[in-house]
């Protein structure tokens, strides 16, 4: 039974971490230290967990991604990695689309922007290294948003039947013409051509079988009519038909050499004058690219923009130099629908589309430091930016002003993290928590497993994150899925290991994330009670103080430790520490462990424990059941001050 005649009421700490005070000056609503802890609605909880995305991953580093919708709807999911780019199948498969090859390393952070033209929504990427590449969505094997003006072109390579003739391998170029007649003229003209006579009229439905050179992302169905000479039968399977049957002129021409260029279904070299681009954002019908290189010139402190309502045409004259004294461009962000954010090293800057003759007029706004990549710049949901700073403060911007909002927790940032490899660092949007997080190189590592989280709704900053794995990606995502009883394994009480609450369950769709790490292994951030099988170790620590006043002694008896009970066994430590003086190091007494699934109140009682300040921390280090840490109160005698 607690006893004392001081009653001091511990609260949630839901005011979340703060180390810009003097401990025993803090408000007991705060933390001055902890790990993987978030603050939503007044309640502590342990952050998500990671959980893989599918069995298969990218094979290497990843460096970015994107998730977006074609204009039939469909979802689709582009990732990155140093060399390769990878679309997510609907099986859950990560498919290799790449078209050229990238030659970045691990701090060409891979960026990418929408751009829709017609009745298609591009994707065009960069990583400061190479040629932007363009993409339309379809992937290998996939079908396009349907369209009655839509003109495919293609070069797929294809392997014959060796009905008759050797066997070789042909390229093939197909070019179509729609139209409201149905007919097909196909014309062959071979490379190497067979000593036969012609027999017969045959008609057939040619199919195609693309190679792993050259993999078309659209090739087409039709059933035509044609004569044949010799015995030669091609033979081809199609992995796209449209919803139409146009007709449509083929040539093709056979050789005996693969065809080399990325066919339908693979990124290409987006090309018309776009320059190598540390980052990308697109405004006003056209492709904003950052920190340029042009004819193997770097032009670290411009910006180049694409012809009006055309991103395959960027013409040399359209680069402009801004940032002169400020630093290089780190990245450049859309502010809506005709300006755009211009990051530099120490200045934030405005560009706005005047209509005149210099297109875009460029404003100074903040001499703010800038942020430490590309991908440390989020925009939260179109109202602000935020990004983490290579000081390891964070700010805001939002087009008239840059000021900083992580001073509560910079102190700590800037003792934990690595500013050798801060070029490393991303962040993402949470939409459904209103949260961003940002993810940092951790001293002592090259990799990145630290990171914080900032609510932006409640202004409350969460305490520092570690990750079981070196995260190098991550970009928002939606999940989409159904669970239905069969889903379901195990018992109601270990049914909480998969999912920690109800929402977590999830319904047709959800905003989440995706992480990937330094292995290419890409994870859902959400809905995990641990990092993929490894337990998140949490806790938080209060501010030790004077609970009996300045130099007051007292005999501490009891803590009550109040937590939502668990739906299966869980372990929480309550440790009591203590210091002789304010600011002095805390000495804790043994840990005492309770089952947070048990009914019974929680009480960690001491002896002949008397002290001047006195703070209580808290522990979880097993797979989350469902915590949520509500504060407690503590009993204690006045003892007065010590002679």
């Amino acid at each position: 039974m607690p006893r004392g005649n001081l009653k001091i009421s511990i609260p949630a700490p839901y005011l979340g971490l703060h180390t810009d005070l003097l401990p025993w000056k803090q408000p007991m609503e705060t933390l001055v230290d902890g790990q993987n802890l978030v603050f939503r609605n007044q309640r502590v909880y342990v952050r998500s967990g990671l959980r893989t995305v599918s069995t298969s991953g990218l094979g290497e580093r990843a460096m970015g991604g994107l998730f977006w919708q074609r204009a039939d709807l469909t979802e689709v999911t582009i990732a990155a990695g140093t060399v390769s780019r990878y679309c997510l199948r609907s099986d859950g498969v990560w498919q290799d689309i790449t078209g050229t090859p990238w030659t970045g390393n691990e701090n060409d952070q891979a960026r990418f922007t929408l751009f829709p033209s017609g009745d298609t929504i591009y994707v065009i990427g960069v990583n400061g290294v190479d040629t932007p590449i363009v993409w339309d969505g379809v992937g290998p094997g996939s079908s396009p948003s349907p369209s009655p003006s839509s003109t495919p072109s293609q070069t797929p390579s294809a392997t014959p039947s060796p009905s008759g003739t050797p066997s070789f391998t042909e390229s093939i170029t197909l070019s179509f013409t729609p139209s409201r007649t149905p007919s097909v003229t196909p014309s062959f003209t071979p490379s190497r051509t067979p000593s036969v006579t012609p027999s017969r009229t045959v008609s057939q439905t040619p199919s195609f079988t693309p190679s792993a050179s050259a993999t078309p992302s659209a090739t087409v169905s039709f059933t035509p009519s044609y004569t044949t000479t010799g015995s030669q039968t091609p033979s081809r399977t199609p992995s796209r038909t449209p919803s139409q049957t146009p007709s449509r002129t083929v040539s093709a021409t056979v050789s005996r050499s693969p065809s080399t260029t990325p066919a339908m279904g693979h990124d290409q070299d987006l090309g018309g004058g776009a320059p190598i681009a540390k980052d990308i954002t697109t405004v006003s019908n056209r492709i904003i690219y950052g920190n340029v290189t042009v004819g193997g010139v770097s032009y670290p402190c411009s910006f180049m923009f694409s012809a009006f309502n055309d991103h395959t045409s960027t013409p040399a004259s359209n680069i402009v130099t801004v940032t002169e004294g400020y630093g290089p461009i780190i990245a450049v962000r859309n502010l809506g629908l005709q300006s755009f954010a211009i990051y530099s090293e120490k200045a934030q800057l405005v560009a706005t589309l005047t209509g005149g003759v210099t297109i875009f007029r460029v404003d100074f706004r903040s001499g703010q430091t800038g942020p430490a990549s590309p991908s440390a710049v989020v925009n939260a949901g179109g109202e602000s930016h935020y990004y983490m700073g290579r000081d390891g403060n964070f700010y805001r911007f939002d087009g008239s002003r840059c000021v900083a909002i992580g001073d509560a927790v910079k102190s700590k940032v800037q003792a934990i993290m690595s500013s050798a490899y801060m070029e490393r660092a991303h962040g993402f949007f949470d939409r459904q928590n209103r949260e961003i997080t940002w993810l940092f190189p951790t001293k002592g590592n090259t990799e990145i497993y630290g990171g914080i989280t900032y609510n932006i709704a409640e202004n409350v900053w969460s305490t520092p994150h570690l990750f079981a794995f070196g995260m190098s990606a991550s970009f928002e995502w939606d999940e989409t899925f159904d669970i239905t009883w069969t889903d379901l394994t195990g018992t109601w009480t270990t049914l909480g290991l998969t999912y920690p609450t109800w929402t977590s369950m999830g319904s047709s769709s959800r905003t989440t994330q995706i992480l990937g790490d330094v292995d290419g292994n890409m994870y859902v951030f959400g809905g995990a009670s641990t990092d993929n099988g490894n337990a998140i170790d949490a806790f938080g620590v209060y501010p030790a103080k004077p609970l009996a006043g300045d130099g007051q002694i007292v005999r501490v008896d009891c803590f009550e430790a109040y937590f939502k009970q668990t739906y299966a066994p869980m372990d929480l430590e309550i440790h009591l520490g203590h210091a002789g003086y304010p600011g002095g190091t805390l000495v804790y007494e043994d840990a005492q462990h309770f089952d947070m699934s048990s009914s019974t109140l929680a009480e960690a009682e001491y002896v002949d424990v008397n002290v001047r300040n006195v703070g209580i921390k808290f522990r979880v280090a097993e797979a989350n059941q469902g915590f949520e840490w509500h504060g407690g109160v503590l009993y204690a005698y006045q003892r007065g001050v010590a002679s």
